[in-house]
C-alpha cells in the first residue's frame, strides 16, 4: 500500500465533518494560546503547540521508572498490514498512581477537555534504532477498526505528548507535511488538534517518531475522544 492510499479515506468528506468536534477544537485552542509560555508551530496549517517545562524532573523521573517497569511491545490497530511500522516499547499507566494522577488533571485543566474524554496515558520508550514511522491519531472512518472504536468515544480530538527526557541524537518528533521537528527536550509538553476548523480530520497533522539514533527516549500520551472514552 502506498502512503496516498494510507493516508486517504474513501468517506465523503462531508460525512467526516463534525460541529461537535469542531467547537472542541475552536474551545481549546482559545484556551491553549491563553497560557504563559506557549509556542504555536502549525503555520496556520494545524494547531500545534509545544510548552516548556510542563512537567518537573521529578515528575519524569518517576514516570520513567512507571514506563520502564511495565512496558510491552508496542501494537497498531492494523499491525499485520504494517508490521515494523511502530518498533518502540508502550504501557497503559494506571490512574491511580499520584503521578498520573496529577498529571490527567494538569492536561484536562489545561485543555479545558472533560477528564472522562480522555484514554488511558500511555507510556512509550524508545530504545536505538526504535521508530514510529509516518501516521496520524485520528481515526480512518473507512478502516474495519472504525466500528469498533466510535463505540469507545469515537473520533480522537486532542493528542497531549510529554517528554520524559532527551536522547543524545534523533528521536525528534517530525511532522513531515508541516516540515516542523520537535525536539525532545525533558518535561516539554507537545499537543495538536487532530481535526480542522469543520471538525474533519487534518492530514496536516501526521506526524512520526523520529529513529533513535543514540541513547533511550521516555515519552507519555494522552488521546482525547469526542465522546467519553470507554
Amino acid at each position: 500500500m502506498s502512503e496516498q492510499d494510507f493516508f486517504s479515506c474513501a468517506i465523503p468528506f462531508a460525512e467526516q465533518c463534525s460541529g461537535i468536534r469542531a467547537e472542541v477544537g475552536r474551545l481549546t485552542k482559545a484556551r491553549i494560546e491563553t497560557v504563559y509560555g506557549t509556542r504555536s508551530i502549525g503555520g496556520g496549517k494545524a494547531d500545534v503547540y509545544t510548552i516548556d517545562d510542563f512537567l518537573s524532573p521529578a515528575q519524569c523521573t518517576a514516570l520513567k521508572a512507571l514506563i520502564d517497569g511495565a512496558c510491552t511491545p508496542s501494537t497498531l490497530f492494523n499491525a499485520e498490514e504494517f508490521q515494523g511500522y511502530r518498533t518502540s516499547d508502550s504501557c497503559n499507566l494506571s490512574p491511580y498512581e499520584p503521578v498520573v494522577r496529577h498529571i490527567e488533571l494538569a492536561l484536562s485543566g489545561l485543555l479545558g477537555i472533560d477528564p472522562k474524554h480522555g484514554e488511558t496515558l500511555q507510556g512509550q520508550r524508545y530504545r536505538e534504532g526504535q521508530q514510529f514511522k509516518s501516521h496520524a491519531d485520528f481515526f480512518y472512518i473507512d478502516q474495519p477498526y472504525w466500528e469498533e472504536v466510535k463505540g469507545h468515544g469515537g473520533q480522537r480530538t486532542w493528542t497531549a505528548m510529554i517528554y520524559l527526557d532527551a536522547p543524545e541524537a534523533g528521536g525528534e518528533t517530525a511532522f513531515p507535511h508541516l516540515r516542523v521537528k520537535v525536539q525532545p527536550k525533558p518535561g516539554q509538553l507537545l499537543a495538536w488538534n487532530n481535526m480542522t476548523v469543520d471538525g474533519s480530520p487534518n492530514n496536516w497533522t501526521i506526524h512520526e517518531g523520529c529513529p533513535v539514533r543514540k541513547g533511550i527516549k521516555h515519552i507519555v500520551t494522552k488521546w482525547y475522544r469526542e465522546q467519553p472514552w470507554s
